[in-house]
C-alpha cells in the first residue's frame, strides 16, 4: 500500500483533476535543469471531501516544494514551477511535490504528489486542507529505529497503546531505519519494509518518516545481500516508492516540524553517512518560508556539524534523531538533542521503546521516554553510572519513573542487594527523574546487579537490572589458566584485515582471491590463539579492515568469541540483540569469567563501569 492510499487524517487523493492555472509565485530558490513541470492549487476543502469543489477557495501563501525549490502559492492558492528531482536520487525516479501543511489547518488529500505518470495530472495537483483547532500544548510520538521482527507482538502491544486514548497524540514522526533493507535480498527488503510501513498506518492518526542510513541501499552491506546499483530500489529507491518525499515540513499550533535526509551519495554506487548539501540547501529555504521566531523542530536519523549552522539560525526547540540506539538528551550548543532508542522488540530493555513529547505553551517541551506495555515504569540507565568525583568514593546513577509519584519513600534503588540514597529531580509534565548513590566500600568486587523498585496502586514497579562490573580499578589475569582461543566470523573480506586484541596485532584474514563476489553473504570463519601475555579478564578484540580503492572495506563480524578450558565466552556488544555486530571498526569486549547475559540485561564494558 503505497502512501497517497492512506485514510485517516490524510484521507484520498482527489483525482478528478480540472482547472487550467497561471499562477504568480514567491519562490526562495532557482530550480535545477532537469526538471518536470508541475502545477496545481492548495484550496480550503470547506466540506471535507478531498475534492476541489464548486466555491471552495485556494488558500494564498502556502508553502509547496519539491525538496529543492520551496516557493508560496499566488492568492488563489496556485502554483506552478519546473519540479527537480533532487541529486540524492537516482534515474528513474521523478519528482515529488510536497505540501507544508499551513498552521491551523489539517490536509484532506495526501500531503504530496509525485510526477512523471501523467502530464494533465501534474499540471492540475490538488492539496486540500480544512481548518483545525489547534492549541497548546500537544503531544506527538517519536518513534526511530523499528528494525522491523516478522511476527512480533511487541508492535501490536505498541500499537494498541498509543491508540488506547484517541488524539492525545496529535501526530507521529518516525527517524528512520524501520527495517534494514540493506541488509536482506531486494524482494525480502520490500515485503518487511511494506510491513513496518503498515504498522505506521495502523496508528490512526499522521506521520512523517525521514530516511535512516539502512535505507540507503547502497552501504556497507548491501553488496552482500544481492542488492546492485542499477537495481531500481537502490539507493533511496525503496524509500522513494514505498514512502515518498526526503524532506518534509508542517507547522501546527504556531511550530514548525521539518524533516530532512542526512546521507552522502559520493559515487553512483555508494551511500554513507554525512550531510547531504542539497537537504542543508533545502532546509535553509524552508526555515526562510516561516515567519521569524517560530519555534522549530528538527528531525532526521542523525546529524553532524554541517547542520549547526542552519540550526543556530532559527528558533529550533530540539533536533530529535535516531541511529544509535540508546535514551539520551544531549545539547547540541543551546539546542537540546533528543534521541529515542529503538522501537525494536530485540533492543536492549532499558532503550526498547518510544518517546512522547508534549510541546509547551512557549514552544518548548517536555518528554518522556516509555516502554511498550507499562503504564507504570522505573528504569535505570546503565551507561550514566559512574564514580562520583570527590571522596568518598560513590557510585552515582541516575534514572526515572512514569505513571506513578517518584519520592524517597516510594523508590528504592539497590546494588547488590544493598540500599543506595535516592535524590528525586523536579517532576516534570510526563515522568520525573532521580539519582541514587552508594559508598563504594559496601561493595564487593564482581558483577554487580543494580535495580529500581516501587511499589503503586498496591503493585510492586521493577525497573530492568542492570549489571556492574566492580573491578577496583585493577584488570585480572584471566581466571583460569589454559590456551586462550579468539574464534571469528568475519563478512565482506576484500583485502586483507589486521585482528588486534588488547592493543596487540595478532595476525591478518583475507577472502577469497579476488575478494567476495557481488552478494555473496558467507561468514568466513577464523581462529587465533591469543598469547598468554595478551590474555585479561577483560579483553579488547578490534578487526581493522584492509582498504579498496581507496576505501575501508565494508566489512562486518558475524560472531565474535574466546574460548578457554571448553567453555565459550561471547562477545558483550550492547546489539548482540540484533544477531550480528555491524560495524567492523567498532571494539568488542570478552569477559573470560562470565558468559554473555540473557538479551533483557545489559553490561557495559570494564573501561566504562570499573570502579576504583
Amino acid at each position: 500500500m503505497k502512501q497517497e492510499e492512506q485514510v485517516g487524517r490524510y484521507g484520498k487523493a482527489d483525482r478528478v483533476l480540472h482547472l487550467a492555472m497561471a499562477a504568480a509565485l514567491t519562490a526562495f530558490c532557482v530550480p535545477a535543469e532537469a526538471a518536470l513541470p508541475a502545477a496545481g492549487r492548495v484550496f480550503v476543502d470547506a466540506n471535507g471531501d478531498g475534492r476541489l469543489s464548486v466555491g471552495e477557495e485556494g488558500l494564498g501563501g502556502a508553502v509547496v516544494s519539491d525538496g529543492t525549490t520551496v516557493l508560496k502559492t499566488d492568492p488563489e492558492g496556485a502554483f506552478a514551477f519546473q519540479a527537480d528531482t533532487d541529486p540524492m536520487l537516482q534515474e528513474g525516479e521523478k519528482p515529488i511535490v510536497t505540501l507544508s501543511t499551513p498552521d491551523g489547518f489539517a490536509t484532506t488529500t495526501p500531503w504530496f504528489s509525485r510526477l512523471g505518470g501523467d502530464r494533465a495530472q501534474d499540471m492540475a495537483i490538488r492539496f486540500g486542507v480544512k481548518p483545525e483547532v489547534q492549541t497548546r500544548p500537544f503531544e506527538f510520538l517519536h518513534v526511530t529505529d523499528i528494525h522491523w521482527v516478522p511476527d512480533s507482538s511487541f508492535y501490536d502491544t505498541f500499537v494498541q497503546e498509543v491508540t488506547s486514548v484517541p488524539g492525545r497524540c496529535r501526530f507521529a514522526i518516525n527517524t528512520g531505519d524501520s527495517f534494514s533493507c540493506d541488509h536482506y535480498p531486494p524482494e525480502t527488503a520490500w515485503r518487511l519494509s511494506s510491513c513496518a510501513f503498515d504498522m505506521l498506518n495502523s496508528l490512526n492518526m499522521p506521520w512523517r518518516i525521514t530516511a535512516g542510513n539502512h535505507e540507503a541501499i547502497g552501504g556497507d552491506y548491501a553488496i552482500n545481500a544481492g542488492w546492485t546499483s542499477t537495481h531500481p530500489r537502490y539507493g533511496y529507491g525503496l524509500f522513494w516508492e514505498l514512502y515518498g518525499p526526503l524532506r518534509w515540513s508542517f507547522t501546527h499550533a504556531g511550530v514548525h516540524f521539518a524533516g530532512v535526509d542526512v546521507m552522502e551519495h559520493p559515487s553512483h554506487d555508494v551511500w554513507s553517512y554525512g550531510s547531504s548539501k542539497s537537504a542543508i540547501a533545502w532546509l535553509q529555504r524552508d526555515l526562510a518560508a516561516i515567519p521569524a521566531g517560530m519555534p522549530v523542530y528538527l528531525f532526521g536519523h542523525c546529524f553532524s556539524d554541517d547542520w549547526l549552522p542552519v540550526v543556530a539560525s532559527a528558533n529550533v526547540r530540539a533536533v530529535v534523531y535516531g541511529d544509535g540506539h540508546e535514551n539520551r538528551i544531549s545539547k547540541w550548543g543551546d539546542v537540546p538533542c533528543v534521541e529515542s532508542g529503538s522501537l525494536c522488540p530485540t533492543a536492549p530493555a532499558e532503550y526498547r521503546g518510544y518517546r512522547v513529547f508534549r510541546v509547551n505553551a512557549d514552544g518548548g517541551f517536555d518528554e518522556c521516554f516509555r516502554f511498550p506495555g507499562r503504564d507504570v515504569a522505573l528504569c535505570l540507565f546503565p551507561r550514566d553510572f559512574r564514580v562520583g568525583p570527590r571522596p568518598p568514593a560513590r557510585l552515582c546513577m541516575t534514572g526515572y519513573g512514569y505513571g506513578m509519584p517518584i519520592t524517597a519513600r516510594t523508590v528504592t534503588v539497590t546494588v547488590d542487594g544493598r540500599p543506595a540514597e535516592v535524590r528525586p529531580d523536579r517532576p516534570s509534565a510526563l515522568w520525573t527523574g532521580f539519582s541514587a548513590r552508594l559508598d563504594l566500600a559496601r561493595l564487593p568486587r564482581g558483577y554487580l546487579k543494580a535495580v529500581a523498585r516501587g511499589r503503586h496502586n498496591r503493585r510492586e514497579v521493577l525497573s530492568d537490572e542492570q549489571l556492574v562490573l566492580n573491578l577496583h580499578g585493577v584488570d585480572e589475569a584471566p581466571p583460569e589458566a589454559g590456551e586462550v582461543t579468539l574464534r571469528l566470523g568475519v563478512c565482506g573480506l576484500q583485502a586483507a584485515a589486521e585482528v588486534w586484541v588488547n592493543g596487540q596485532k595478532l595476525g591478518s584474514i583475507a577472502g577469497p582471491a579476488g575478494g567476495e563476489s557481488p552478494g555473496e553473504h558467507v561468514a568466513r570463519r577464523f581462529a587465533f590463539a591469543v598469547p598468554p601475555g595478551v590474555a585479561r579478564r577483560m579483553n579488547a578484540v578490534e578487526v581493522k579492515p584492509g582498504v579498496t580503492a581507496g576505501k575501508p572495506d565494508p566489512i562486518f563480524l558475524d560472531y565474535c568469541w574466546m574460548e578457554q578450558g571448553g567453555a565459550v565466552f561471547r562477545d558483550m556488544d550492547p546489539r548482540l540483540g540484533y544477531g550480528h555486530f555491524y560495524g567492523a571498526l567498532r571494539t568488542h569486549y570478552i569477559d573470560l569469567k562470565a558468559p554473555m547475559p540473557g538479551r533483557e540485561q545489559y553490561v557495559e564494558h570494564a573501561e566504562t563501569h570499573t570502579v576504583p
